[in-house]
C-alpha cells in the first residue's frame, strides 16, 4: 500500500470521527449557542418560510435585511423539523467533494485530493463550527465551485445555468461576497467572452438575478441602498463598522496572532509561502519586472481574498477575534492548495502529510464518546473500501 494511500486514509479517519462526533452532539444539544445563530440566522431562515422575506413586518435589528440565499437552505432543517446543530454538518461534507474536486482541477492525483479535502474540513477553524447555525461555509463553498468551473469553461447552455445558480448563491450569501464576485471577474471574466451568446446571457442572469441580485433590489426598494444596512456611498445606513481585520491587527498583534495559531495552527504560514512565491514570480527583464499572470493566477486570487479578509469586521474582544477567522476559508483553501501543489512539484508531499495530520489532531477538546469508536471505525473503513473498490468511477469525478 503506497504512503499516499495510507494518509489519504487516515484522514478520512479522522474527518468521519468529527463527523459522527457532531452528530451526536448536534442530536443530544438541539438547541444552538446565542450568538449570530439566534440574532439574525434563524430569524431570516423563519422570515423566508413565512413568506415575509422580501416584505418584512416585524424586524428586530437591521441584521434581518441580510442576503438569505443559504439562509434558505437552512429554513429547510426548520422545515422538517431537523435540529438546526446539524445544519452546518451538510456544508461542511459538501465542502469536503468541493476541495476533492478541487484538488483534480489543479492536477492532485485521487489520494492526494482525499488528504487535501480532509486537510482542509478537520481544520480548526472549521470544525469548531461544526454544530452551529452559520453561511460561512456555504459562502466558501460557492466560491470555490464557481472556481472550479470558471476553471474549465464550457459552451453549454447547462454551463451558464449551473455558473448562474453558483455565483448568484454566493452574492445572495453574503454581502462581502460581491468583492469575490469581481475577484472572480477580473481574473476569469475574459475566459467566458468568447463563449457569450445572447441566449447564454438570458440562461445566466435568470438564477444569478433570482438568487443574488433579488436581495439587493429588495433592499434598494425598501431603503435606497442596495447593502443596507451597511454604509454604501452615503445612502441610508445603520450599522458601519470601523473595527476591521486590519486596524484590530495592528492594534492587537498579538491577540491576534494567537488567533491566527489556535485556528489554523501550522497552516498559517501558508499565506506567507504564498507571499513568497509571488514575489519570488517576478522576473526582471531588461530592467523591467515582470509577473507572468497566468502562471501565478491561483497566488494572486488568493491575495486577493486575503485582503477582502483584512477588511473584514472585527472586534477587540478576543473571542470575537477567533470567531473572525472565519471570514479568511477562502484565504487559506487556496493557500493550502498552493502548498500542496508546490510540495507535490518538489516531491515533499510526505513531510506535507505529516504536518497536517498534527494539525488534524490538534483540535479543539471533545467530550469523551467511547462507544462512538465502533461507529465511525465502522463507517471509516466502509469508506475506504468504497473509495477504493470505485477508484476509477471517483477518477471520473475528479477529470
Amino acid at each position: 500500500m503506497s504512503r499516499n494511500k495510507i494518509f489519504a486514509w487516515v484522514g478520512i479517519t479522522v474527518f468521519l470521527y468529527f463527523i459522527f462526533y457532531s452528530l451526536f452532539t448536534g442530536f443530544i444539544n438541539p438547541i444552538p449557542a446565542l450568538g449570530d445563530s439566534w440574532d439574525y440566522h434563524i430569524p431570516i431562515s423563519k422570515m423566508i418560510l413565512s413568506g415575509e422575506v422580501f416584505h418584512p413586518t416585524h424586524v428586530a435589528i437591521p441584521q434581518w435585511y441580510y442576503p438569505g440565499s443559504s439562509e434558505a437552505i437552512n429554513s429547510l432543517f426548520l422545515l422538517f423539523h431537523i435540529p438546526l446543530t446539524l445544519s452546518n454538518i451538510l456544508p461542511v461534507t459538501i465542502l469536503f467533494f468541493i476541495c476533492w474536486k478541487l484538488g483534480g482541477v489543479f492536477k492532485l492525483n485521487y489520494y492526494e485530493s482525499i488528504f487535501f479535502a480532509t486537510t482542509i474540513v478537520t481544520l480548526n477553524s472549521i470544525v469548531r463550527w461544526y454544530n452551529s447555525v452559520s453561511i460561512d461555509v456555504w459562502l466558501v463553498n460557492f466560491f470555490l465551485l464557481s472556481i472550479i468551473l470558471l476553471e474549465r469553461p464550457r459552451k453549454s447552455i447547462k454551463y451558464f445555468l449551473f455558473l448562474g445558480l453558483t455565483l448568484g448563491m454566493l452574492i445572495g450569501t453574503k454581502f462581502t461576497a460581491f468583492y469575490y464576485l469581481i475577484i472572480l471577474t477580473i481574473f476569469y471574466g475574459g475566459r467566458l467572452l468568447p463563449l457569450l451568446s445572447f441566449k447564454k446571457i438570458i440562461i445566466f442572469l435568470v438564477p444569478f438575478s433570482i438568487l443574488g441580485l433579488s436581495w439587493y433590489i429588495r433592499n434598494f426598494i425598501l431603503f435606497h441602498n442596495p447593502f443596507y444596512p451597511l454604509y454604501f456611498l452615503g445612502l441610508p445606513f445603520t450599522i458601519n463598522f470601523d473595527k476591521q481585520i486590519w486596524n484590530v491587527f495592528l492594534g492587537y498583534p498579538k491577540d491576534m496572532l494567537d488567533a491566527f495559531f489556535g485556528e489554523y495552527k501550522i497552516w498559517v504560514f501558508s499565506i506567507i509561502f504564498v507571499i513568497f512565491s509571488l514575489v519570488r514570480g517576478f522576473n526582471n527583464s531588461q530592467g523591467k519586472y515582470l509577473l507572468n499572470f497566468e502562471k501565478y493566477k491561483l497566488e494572486i486570487v488568493c491575495l486577493s481574498c486575503f485582503l477582502v479578509f483584512l477588511i473584514s469586521p472585527t472586534d477587540t474582544k478576543t473571542w470575537i477575534m477567533v470567531s473572525s477567522m472565519r471570514y479568511s476559508y477562502a484565504t487559506f483553501i487556496l493557500a493550502i492548495l498552493i502548498v500542496f501543489l508546490y510540495c507535490k512539484k518538489i516531491r515533499k508531499l510526505d513531510w506535507l502529510f505529516l504536518c497536517s495530520i498534527t494539525s488534524m489532531i490538534m483540535v479543539t477538546s471533545f467530550n469523551y464518546y467511547p462507544k462512538l469508536v465502533f461507529i465511525y471505525g465502522g463507517c471509516s473503513l466502509a469508506c475506504c473500501y468504497l473509495l477504493e473498490k470505485y477508484k476509477s468511477k471517483f477518477q471520473q469525478y475528479l477529470r
